[in-house]
C-alpha cells in the first residue's frame, strides 16, 4: 500500500488539485455577495469534486487487470451509453 503511495504521479496531482482549487475559488468569489445563492453552486460543485476524489483513490490502487475479462462488454456498454447521448442529447 505505501509503495503504491510512492509511486503515484505526484506533479499531476498537484496539478489537478491546483486547478480544482483555483475553480473553486473562482466559484467563490463570483458569489461572495450574492445573498447565500451562489453558496449551492459552491457545494455542488465541492461534492462532485470529492466524489471524483474518492473515485480517483479507489481506482489508483485497484488493480486494472482485474477489468480485463469485462473490458468487451464494457466497451459495448460505452458505445451504446455514447449513441444514446446522441439521440436524447
Amino acid at each position: 500500500m505505501i509503495r503504491s503511495v510512492i509511486k503515484l504521479d505526484w506533479k499531476s496531482i498537484g496539478a489537478v488539485s491546483f486547478l480544482l482549487s483555483s475553480g473553486l475559488i473562482a466559484i467563490y468569489s463570483l458569489y461572495v455577495g450574492d445573498n447565500n445563492q451562489g453558496s449551492n453552486i459552491f457545494l455542488k460543485q465541492l461534492i462532485f469534486i470529492l466524489i471524483g476524489v474518492i473515485v480517483f483513490a479507489f481506482f489508483s490502487f485497484y488493480d486494472y487487470r482485474t477489468w480485463k475479462k469485462y473490458s468487451n462488454f464494457l466497451y459495448f456498454i460505452s458505445i451504446i451509453l455514447l449513441v444514446l447521448v446522441l439521440l436524447f442529447g
